[in-house]
């Protein structure tokens, strides 16, 4: 992976911990997806990696 593409998601992933507990996690997830133009379903792939198991 691009040093630039995990810049990008470590950005995506920041965002998404200050919006948790804020609204539903639906929600989140489309805010994200308007926020830096990506699909909702790219966004949940993104932050799954990132979960703990």
């Amino acid at each position: 992976m691009k040093p630039t593409t995990r810049k990008r998601y470590e950005r995506i992933r920041q965002a998404a911990a200050h919006m948790y507990g804020t609204m539903p996690v639906m929600h989140l997830y489309a805010a994200l997806a308007h926020d830096f133009d990506l699909s909702e379903e790219r966004i949940r792939k993104i932050l799954a990696k990132n979960a703990p198991p």
